[in-house]
């Protein structure tokens, strides 16, 4: 009986096909362990370029979901690998980043807890790849999304989206080009991500 409401809780929950349940003893925006934020479609841009795949993952932080009518802000700081294609040529990027998102608590439902996103920024200044190649989140758009998690002792089952509006820069910034549409992602669950060394200058050492 339990199995056949969850199959039904997560039928109503998964709002768009790339946003998946993520099972985790934490809740938060970003469970740390194996969930990870993805985006999978290709995406281009004006300049004829593509965005093929993005991962957020292996967070440090798990801050605490605001209450029903509360709103936080809070920074995450995550590693990121993007996969750009300029016609048969794949570039990856890669490296650690910030995003700051705005969380709203929703509400109230009978079964789940439910909050509307917005990522404020995504700082893509620090990912390593090939030289002159910068991407960012445009500043001039909003990258709205939203969040719902139903708990069952001990996990939560999370699932979550936002859409990423990017430009792409060829030249270190100077001129960007913007994305055709907006890049949707969706927190899914993958397979473990290999520990990294901490490399925030001690602001955030450990996981919380």
């Amino acid at each position: 009986m339990k199995t056949l409401f969850l199959t039904l809780l997560f039928a109503a929950l998964a709002t768009r096909a790339s946003a998946y349940p993520c099972s985790s003893t934490s809740s938060c925006f970003f469970p740390p362990g194996t969930c990870t934020y993805q985006g999978l479609e290709h995406t281009g841009f004006l300049n004829g370029w593509v965005m093929n795949r993005l991962e957020l993952a292996d967070p440090l932080e798990c801050e605490p979901l605001p209450p029903i009518g509360g709103t936080t802000d809070q920074v995450y700081h995550v590693t990121c690998t993007v996969e750009l294609a300029d016609g048969a040529t794949m570039h990856v990027l890669s490296g650690n980043v910030a995003m700051t998102v705005r969380i709203v608590g929703l509400g109230p439902y009978p079964y789940t807890r439910e909050f509307s996103l917005e990522i404020l920024a995504l700082d893509l200044s620090a990912l390593a790849g090939p030289s002159g190649i910068v991407l960012r989140k445009d500043p001039n758009l909003a990258a709205p999304g939203h969040l719902q998690q139903q708990e069952f002792s001990p996990n939560y089952f999370t699932v979550s989206h936002f859409d990423l509006p990017f430009e792409l820069s060829l030249d270190g910034g100077q001129t960007w080009s913007k994305m055709e549409s907006v890049y949707p992602t969706g927190l899914d669950e993958s397979g473990p991500v290999p520990a990294r060394a901490a490399t925030w200058g001690g602001v955030k050492a450990t996981y919380r």
